[in-house]
This record gives C-alpha cells, structure tokens and sequence, in this order.
C-alpha cells in the first residue's frame, strides 16, 4: 500500500469552514473505484488541509496521478476553491504521515 500526502492551502486569510470528517468525506464523494484508495486520513489547520490518501497500488506515479485527480474533481466541486494552491509530497511507507490525523476507520 502506498501513501501519498497533499496539502491544500485556501487564500491567505481565509478559513477553512469544513471539519476533518467533512473533507474527509467530500474526497470519498470524489473518490471512484478504479482509483483503488483504501483509506483517507485529513487534518485541517486554519487555512489549510493535510490529507494522506492509502493507495492499493503498487505504483507510485499512478497513485499520485489518481489522487491528483481526486482532489481536481473534489476542489472544482467546492465554491470559492479555484484560487487554492495544491500540492503533493511523497511519503515514506512505514513513517507516521502527518502526525495523528483522523482516519476513515
């Protein structure tokens, strides 16, 4: 299973509405079945969102890819997000992504 982090970043000075659960659940929305994701952790703080997708594949340019894709059709769902800066950072299996963020467990 692969981990891959994003973090999404809102205008400077604005703040996040949504709670962890609902980010967390507006990604699932935007989530299909080929994308193989197995679990969603999120944490927002402030103005931002740190979320870790677990990917079923083995492929990590896939992966990424598909959840890149994910947050494309999750943010261009949400008013107001088109100015908000995204970006994806490799992890590393075995390492705690993000400190203790929720789970969809």
């Amino acid at each position: 299973m692969l981990m891959i982090m994003l973090l999404v970043h809102a205008d400077e000075g604005e703040e996040l509405r949504l709670t962890d659960e609902d980010w967390r659940d507006h990604f699932w929305l935007h989530t299909r079945a080929d994308d193989r994701i197995e679990h969603i952790r999120v944490q927002v703080t402030g103005s931002g969102v740190k979320a870790v997708f677990f990917s079923a594949s083995v492929d990590r340019g896939s992966s990424a890819a598909t959840v890149e894709a994910i947050c494309v059709r999750a943010l261009e769902a949400m008013p107001g997000s088109a100015t908000w800066e995204v970006s994806y950072h490799p992890t590393t299996p075995g390492e705690p992504p993000l400190g203790d963020l929720k789970s969809d467990q």
